[in-house]
């Protein structure tokens, strides 16, 4: 498998969604950050690659069992650059799920954007 980059900016957007709130996404980005750089010294760096990923993850799933959850807020829409996208086999790295998972989840979230999309804009029945 080729070398990933660890893009800084992009684990920054993981956090940030992962947890909904820009200051808690900062302190786990930086928390991480921090152990990478120990881990670095050390001579401990992981060779998998999205090992920042999953160590965010972790601090992230931390941070909201100890909190409560953020609130919907509204947030300016903006396209998102497509090197800010992860393939299928990067998703699945990052969140240590298998395939068969990852297809559940993702066929959960379609039909749950489905329905919202349903009741935000129904369509004139057809008669």
């Amino acid at each position: 498998m080729p070398e990933r980059k660890q893009n800084l900016p992009q684990l920054y957007r993981f956090c940030f969604l992962m947890l909904g709130d820009p200051r808690k996404a900062q302190e786990v980005f930086h928390a991480t950050l921090r152990e990478a750089a120990v881990r670095a010294a050390r001579g401990e760096l992981p060779s998998e690659p999205f090992w920042l990923f999953r160590d965010a993850r972790w601090r992230c799933l931390e941070a909201t069992k100890s909190d409560l959850q953020p609130e919907s807020v509204e947030m300016d829409e903006r396209d998102v650059a497509p090197k800010a996208e992860f393939d299928y086999q990067e998703i699945l790295d990052i969140a240590e799920l298998k395939l068969s998972e990852l297809s559940r989840f993702l066929a959960k979230g379609r039909r749950q954007l489905q329905a919202w999309l349903d009741s935000k804009f129904p369509q004139p029945s057809k008669v």
